[in-house]
């Protein structure tokens, strides 16, 4: 009898933990099963705030990229209206401008710049046109020599860095009628003064394309230049002083 007891209550006891275990994994489960509609419905919404965040750094990023555009287009027409507000003129050297936009000697590029239909900049197309326009030539140099005026004026930037080649052909070709000029277009002056310093400075380095040194060239400029006009002589002095004050800020 002893022993019947003893056996039905461990059956009870069996079936007692067995109970037990089922309602706690019933519990586990259920726990589980919130846990994860938890970790579910926090990672949706991070997946939502996330989304939002890089719609919004999209759409700024947008408006910044048209901004930009903005103000490059402003910034272009402001460039164009002054290019061409010293571009155009009505004569050169005592002759019409339409004398040097009908020659035939007249580069077609040139033409094209002079009519606005492209700004200077640090391209091929620019390049080929400063090649142009140092190119000697007796009929139409004032032409080429008032374009090249006009990006010297505008060029900044990497455009600066190319200048002084095409600034120190056109002052060495033609001394006298370029001095004459500078003499009533100080800021033209000065940026030639800046342009062919730094070339000069660089050339004596052995990072030039110019040939010619800066002693041959000065000495060149003296023979060649009417220095007995009191104005060009002040002129020359100062184009000198300019290059020594390249000289001297490259050395400091």
């Amino acid at each position: 009898m002893k022993k019947l007891f003893l056996v039905f209550f461990s059956s009870l006891l069996i079936i007692s933990c067995s109970n037990e275990s089922e309602k706690s994994k019933s519990i586990n489960e259920k726990t589980n099963s919130v846990q994860d509609s938890v970790k579910t419905e926090s990672v949706m919404e991070w997946t939502v705030k996330e989304n939002e965040r890089k719609a919004n750094e999209e759409k700024l990023e947008k408006e910044k990229a048209a901004e930009r555009q903005r103000m490059l287009v402003e910034r272009e027409k402001v460039i164009k209206e002054k290019h061409l507000s010293f571009l155009h003129v009505d004569s050169l050297n005592g002759k019409p401008i339409s004398f040097y936009l009908e020659n035939s000697e007249t580069n077609e590029l040139v033409k094209s710049f002079y009519q606005g239909e492209f700004l200077p900049s640090d391209n091929d197309k620019t390049f080929e046109l400063l090649d142009i326009l140092v190119e000697k030539n007796e009929v139409i140099y004032p032409f080429y020599f008032h374009c090249l005026n006009s990006i010297c004026l505008l060029s900044d930037g990497a455009l600066s860095e190319v200048m002084g080649n095409p600034c120190l052909k056109m002052v060495y070709n033609y001394p006298k009628y370029t001095f004459s000029f500078f003499k009533d277009n100080i800021p033209v002056f000065d940026r030639y003064n800046q342009f062919i310093g730094y070339e000069l400075y660089f050339q004596k380095y052995g990072t030039s394309n110019v040939e010619i040194s800066e002693s041959d060239f000065l000495n060149y400029l003296k023979e060649n230049l009417n220095l007995e006009d009191k104005e060009i002589e002040k002129f020359y002095k100062t184009f000198v002083d300019g290059i020594e004050q390249v000289n001297k800020n490259m050395e400091d």
